[in-house]
């Protein structure tokens, strides 16, 4: 079972995918406690399902590994985003993305920006 909210998981899958609206039906299997553990939520009319892999809990943070997928199976967004506990005297926010490990193409800011074609090689490893 996560140490951190769902919820709170949820939306720093949403940011780091870059989706701005608020998800709404959240739905999580409480019957499967071992990962990967599935989410499925919906944004407007677009289904989501959020995979989380692990979760390495610490004294004053906890990192989870995830991945952000459309309905249709698209990935949106992979990586691993550190929570902060409550009682870490030096967290300013509550969680900050880790380096991403892969990340669409279409989401993509040198794509937005015009400085990449999109073609999903390993040329553009963009760093946020």
């Amino acid at each position: 079972m996560l140490s951190t909210s769902i919820s709170l998981v949820v939306n720093a899958a949403l940011n780091k995918a870059g989706l701005k609206e608020e998800p709404c039906h959240i739905h999580f299997s409480k019957e499967d406690i071992s990962f990967p553990l599935v989410i499925s939520f919906r944004i407007e009319e677009n289904d989501y399902t959020l995979h989380i892999f692990y979760e390495l809990i610490e004294e004053l943070s906890s990192t989870i590994s995830y991945a952000l997928y459309t309905k249709d199976k698209e990935l949106l967004c992979q990586g691993k985003t550190e929570f902060y506990s409550s009682l870490n005297p030096f967290a300013t926010k509550p969680y900050q993305h880790l380096i991403p490990e892969k990340m669409s193409c279409d989401l993509c800011q040198k794509k937005l920006r015009g400085e990449c074609g999109g073609f999903g090689d390993n040329s553009c490893e963009e760093k946020f």
